[in-house]
């Protein structure tokens, strides 16, 4: 939208808009570029057009939530801009325009009846669109012109009744469009109270389990969040389920990974290299989850530690190395993968209660 540069006092003089462009004050796009300049910036910045194929603004909509009474102060501001014109001088532009173009031979009271008719009609324009139009068509074609076609021709320059439109259906709805966002923001706040009871009794679990070796709970949650931040798809469902899982387990690697991602977290971003990828989710499947994803090497590779007694240091600096795309431990991963492999099919090896439960569940 074009904003006002300069508004001379004289009626005859031209505005300069901020792309340069300069109009007569009373054209219809200077008059336009005045109401948007006395808008709130809000309703300027919600208003948006739709365009048909000759890029003539077919109507406007209002997105975003602008206040109510700053909707209402752009209404009155369209309202103070499109006042119709005087009957008397409607009729006047009318006489001129038929004194500059051609129409079919008529008689004196259907010239008459038909200036009548066009007058009526356009009352219900805004002043400055119905003399730039009928001036328009004086300079721009011989032929009187068909309502139809001088219908047509207002509507293109009526931007301003456009956006009052826009404006009123926004208003309109907007007691609705309030009443969904309470309750949106409701569902949120719930949604986020049950998250935090549902992290307040795993934590507990951990501080049980862990005693003075568990991870604080700010640790835990910035790991969560830092692995929320780095995993897509399917990963952010296991980093963020599994990670709790592991730690209620009692599994000493899971609560040392925690306190290291909270620590990975808080490095600037310039120097943070490390990147969970969706092959490189830093935390375990359980046993059987694994088994429904044995083409995952680096899943195959984590079990193979845990099945072959790695210590703690051991498995949580290859999960922060693989996941930091270390070339070595990357290389180590296919090797421990293969072993995993070699070992049969997990399945097997599973307590049958395990198994049959995860089957079960699935």
């Amino acid at each position: 939208m074009n904003n006002l540069v300069t508004i001379p006092r004289d009626a005859n003089a031209l505005v300069t808009l901020s792309d340069g462009q300069r109009y007569p004050v009373a054209h219809p796009i200077a008059v336009k570029a005045n109401a948007i300049a006395r808008f709130a910036p809000a309703v300027a910045r919600a208003l948006h057009a739709d365009h048909d194929s000759d890029w003539n603004v077919t109507r406007y909509c209002v997105e975003g939530r602008p206040a109510a009474d700053e909707c209402r102060a752009a209404l009155a501001i369209i309202d103070a801009e499109t006042k119709p014109a005087a009957p008397a001088k409607i009729v006047k532009w009318l006489t001129e325009l038929k004194f500059k173009t051609r129409s079919r031979t008529e008689s004196t009271d259907d010239v008459e009846a038909q200036l009548a008719l066009y007058a009526r009609e356009l009352r219900s324009w805004p002043a400055n669109i119905v003399e730039h139009v009928l001036r328009e068509l004086g300079d721009s074609s011989p032929w009187w012109p068909a309502w139809a076609d001088l219908l047509a021709a207002l509507r293109r320059w009526s931007d301003l009744l456009k956006m009052r439109a826009a404006l009123e259906t926004y208003l309109d709805k907007l007691p609705a469009l309030e009443r969904q966002d309470r309750e949106a923001a409701e569902r949120i706040q719930h949604e986020k109270q049950a998250a935090q009871e549902h992290f307040d009794r795993m934590y507990a679990t951990v501080r049980d389990a862990f005693g003075a070796d568990a991870p604080a709970p700010e640790e835990v949650a910035a790991a969560i969040a830092f692995a929320r931040g780095c995993a897509g798809g399917k990963d952010t469902r296991f980093i963020l389920s599994n990670l709790s899982i592991d730690l209620e387990k009692r599994r000493p690697w899971a609560a040392e990974l925690c306190k290291r991602l909270a620590k990975i977290s808080k490095l600037p971003p310039g120097g943070q290299r490390f990147d969970l990828t969706a092959a490189a989710a830093a935390t375990a499947y359980t046993a059987w989850e694994r088994e429904y994803d044995d083409r995952d090497e680096f899943q195959l590779a984590h079990h193979e530690l845990i099945e072959s007694g790695a210590t703690v240091d051991e498995i949580t600096a290859f999960l922060v190395a693989v996941a930091d795309g270390d070339q070595a431990a990357i290389a180590r991963q296919s090797e421990l993968a293969t072993a995993q492999r070699a070992r049969g099919p997990l399945v097997d090896r599973l307590p049958r209660s395990a198994g049959a439960s995860r089957h079960a569940a699935l």
